[in-house]
């Protein structure tokens, strides 16, 4: 399987096409951040509301998970157009596995640039709100040349490994399968406080890799994060104090909702609020697919489809009502959108979305385990 897995990695390497549709993501959600930014320097908060925000939301919601969802159809067109896919099928691996494979390296890509898209929320978010100011925020990354680029975009300091004893914290935003190496790396210079954003990658774990009584804290946030709409759980290690989990809080309050929990929890909320902008997407889909088939436009469609959400997300948000009662609210006897929810639940909505989040923190136990 790993080879199978490697020869997926030489294919994309060698596709221009694919390249250039993954640097297409990172430089959507990096266009995400930055209108972000801009919009909460602006003094004009109406104009970033009726045209920024719609822009951002658009790009995120729309062009993101698209790119990816196109980036992996392709991996199996480049099988057809170059009639490898007979060959595949008469190898002796299962269909099934072939797929998986195919969709473990679409997922690889998802995380990386779904890592960048946080890392850039995070940095401008706190920027734009005012909780950093520029001469007081370092970056760090993997090259010397990388880090310099990031620093100069942001207008903040490129640090060295030696500042990090000097931080007032360090954020680790990266790969959960890169966390081990860069523990080892700041272990000598002896970081203050470290806040995690790392998935399945425990608190324990965490300070087993850090000067002894590191106060570390894990962070769980989503996507909508890079449009300032996003929800994040916060949990403390064992040496965290009140004033640095207020630090957190404050942090990604910046990016829309947090709330503390317990570690438990954080892998729950995790496939709640975590995987669920994916679900989402799946239901807009669904519904712009069910506009078209009625006669709207798709473009007018997916706009339909994803403002319908919105709104009535906050809806729940703002009323502070159960949905159920606003559902009621909608429902009128005998009518059309009765109709709508009998179909629905005819064909067991409610419960694909149950069993959609119970598979999802399953997969988040079992790499737990790893």
């Amino acid at each position: 399987m790993s080879g199978m897995i490697c020869c997926e990695f030489m294919k994309i390497r060698r596709n221009k096409v694919l390249m250039v549709g993954l640097i297409a993501v990172l430089i959507s959600a990096g266009y995400s951040a930055f209108q972000m930014y801009l919009g909460n320097h602006s003094g004009d908060t109406m104009n970033f509301d009726l045209l920024n925000y719609v822009m951002v939301f658009n790009n995120t919601t729309l062009v993101f998970p698209a790119m990816l969802t196109l980036f992996g159809g392709h991996l199996i067109n480049l099988e057809y157009e170059a009639d490898t896919l007979k060959s595949l099928l008469t190898v002796p691996v299962s269909m099934r596995k072939i797929l998986t494979i195919k969709l473990l390296v679409t997922g690889f890509f998802a995380v990386v640039f779904g890592m960048a898209s946080f890392v850039l929320a995070i940095l401008s978010g706190c920027l734009s709100k005012g909780l950093w100011t520029k001469e007081k925020v370092y970056i760090k990354a993997s090259t010397e040349k990388s880090t310099v680029e990031k620093a100069e975009r942001y207008g903040v300091s490129a640090a060295s490994l030696k500042d990090i004893g000097e931080a007032d914290f360090v954020l680790l935003a990266v790969k959960p399968d890169i966390i081990p190496f860069v523990l080892e790396e700041i272990n000598p210079y002896r970081p203050r406080r470290v806040i995690s954003v790392a998935a399945a990658v425990t608190a324990a774990t965490l300070e087993a890799g850090l000067p002894e009584k590191t106060p570390v804290i894990r962070v769980m946030p989503n996507t909508p994060a890079s449009v300032g709409e996003g929800m994040t759980a916060i949990t403390a290690g064992r040496y965290a104090d009140e004033d640095f989990i207020e630090t957190a809080k404050e942090i990604f309050s910046a990016l829309g909702k947090a709330a503390v929990v317990s570690e438990r929890q954080l892998d729950e909320m995790g496939a709640l609020s975590g995987a669920g902008p994916g679900y989402v997407f799946v239901i807009i889909d669904a519904l712009a697919d069910a506009g078209v088939r009625a006669g709207l436009p798709r473009k007018l469609a997916v706009e339909a489809a994803a403002q319908t959400l919105y709104g009535a997300a906050k809806m729940v948000l703002e009323t502070g009502k159960h949905p159920a009662e606003l559902r009621d609210g909608v429902t009128s006897p005998g009518g059309t959108t009765i109709a709508g929810i009998h179909a629905m639940e005819a064909r067991g909505i409610r419960a694909a979305l149950m069993d959609a989040v119970m598979a999802a923190l399953a997969k988040s136990d079992e790499m737990g385990r790893k």
